[in-house]
């Protein structure tokens, strides 16, 4: 399942304790902490509904409420004051801003249906948190643990690999880009998606150690 992209970047904060509004009132952040998602869309249905607060790009002021349209009715009037906020500090920004937004619709329409769900997932972080070092994976770290620690064995990494190489596929033909009745191209289309797969297993796979490696090799 894929992974809530603040929950992983920030575990503490995007948790259940951070995210508790309250007796009786459900906990903010509890979908963050898992199990995850199983596409792009119902993540970023998440992302609108839980890290898309209404807050002024200056002061960073939020206005909560169930109520969004009451919330940005009321954050128009704050942008009226004849007396124009402070700027605040940029750390109390919060979620996803419209600029990011825009930045991610304009990314689906750029790329349609054609990036798998691992890539567009890393497009998503990169727009969230420009600069910031990518996870080793999109994954949910307890739900979908499917990459290979250091430890792993070659059989079990080989798992690791099939397994991505069948989402990919999967996906490829769902949407008609491959077509096994056709022998002109199913050569082509599976020879992309097992390279695709493999790049995108040798970015997310974490690299083994020496001792690990020897290890492996005498087993």
């Amino acid at each position: 399942m894929l992974a809530c992209p603040f929950h992983k970047c920030d575990s503490t904060k995007y948790g259940i304790q951070h995210g508790n509004s309250g007796s009786g009132k459900k906990h903010r952040y509890r979908a963050c902490t898992g199990p995850g998602f199983k596409s792009i869309q119902r993540l970023k249905e998440h992302l609108k509904r839980v890290h898309s607060p209404v807050q002024c790009e200056r002061c960073h002021e939020i206005f909560p409420g169930t109520d969004r349209a009451a919330c940005l009715s009321r954050l128009a009037e704050h942008r009226k004051m004849n007396v124009s906020c402070e700027l605040g500090d940029p750390s109390r920004k919060e979620g996803i801003d419209e600029a990011q937004w825009a930045a991610l619709d304009k990314q689906n329409r750029k790329k349609n249906q054609e990036t798998h769900r691992v890539e567009k997932w890393f497009e998503i972080w990169d727009v969230l948190f420009p600069g910031k070092e990518r996870p080793k994976s999109p994954w949910h770290d307890i739900a979908e643990p499917i990459l290979p620690m250091a430890s792993s064995s070659p059989s079990k990494d080989a798992e690791a690999f099939s397994n991505l190489f069948l989402n990919i596929m999967e996906h490829r033909m769902a949407q008609g880009e491959i077509d096994l009745r056709d022998p002109t191209k199913w050569r082509h289309g599976i020879k992309s998606v097992a390279q695709m797969a493999y790049k995108a297993h040798m970015n997310l796979r974490p690299k083994m150690s020496p001792e690990t490696s020897s290890s492996d090799s005498r087993n």
